[in-house]
């Protein structure tokens, strides 16, 4: 009886010291220190890591302040990152005659539309969304279009003339979106701001 028990001890030892020792090992291969990551002076939430001179960054992160989309496969273990070339302007149409939307009187209704030129998109998306943020973050006005599968690699958008009074002074932010087709999500892939005086 002793000598099954003082096998069994000698058996679950080896073993547990096995795991350590291969723990260690995993542990020492990923050995690094931890670097702070910032983005045009504006510090990413997560910290990179830096290991044997090169640095690993939390790919999200990172993606989301290049206004790039993220996108993972399971099967196949596979993150890949598209960057679709963005151009967001604002325009107004007075009297038949284009002008561009940048500095607005608060309190004054303005009308505008949004307008995207899109180019460099190498894959699908299933729709995109236009939002209006006031300077303390409300989305004051939000338009999605949807049903995109006839989008190409280069293409022109703009949104239904939009009624807008800033109401609060400061910079007002144009946020544009675009959902990858079988995600729910909606990633940031453009930006233009403009200003209520």
């Amino acid at each position: 009886m002793k000598f099954k028990r003082t096998f069994l001890l000698i058996v679950g030892l080896s073993i547990l010291g096995a795991a350590t020792v291969m723990a260690d090992s995993k542990m020492q291969q990923y050995n690094g220190k931890e670097v702070t990551i910032k983005i045009n002076g504006e510090q990413l939430s997560e910290p990179g890591l830096s290991i044997e001179g090169k640095t690993m960054l939390p790919l999200r992160d990172v993606s989301e302040k290049f206004h790039a989309m993220v996108e993972y496969d399971e099967a196949t273990d596979t993150v890949s990152i598209y960057k679709p070339n963005v151009q967001v302007s604002l325009f107004t149409l007075k009297d038949g005659q284009l002008g561009t939307f940048g500095k607005v009187t608060k309190n004054t209704e303005n009308e505008f539309f949004i307008f995207t030129q899109i180019d460099t998109l190498v894959t699908d998306i299933d729709s995109m969304k236009f939002e209006i943020v006031d300077p303390f973050g409300t989305i004051e006005y939000d338009h999605i279009e949807s049903n995109m599968t006839d989008q190409t690699e280069n293409m022109w958008l703009y949104t239904p003339n939009i009624e807008f009074t800033a109401k609060i002074s400061g910079e007002y932010t144009v946020n544009i979106y675009m959902q990858l087709t079988g995600s729910d999500e909606y990633s940031l892939v453009g930006q233009k701001v403009f200003t209520a005086e």
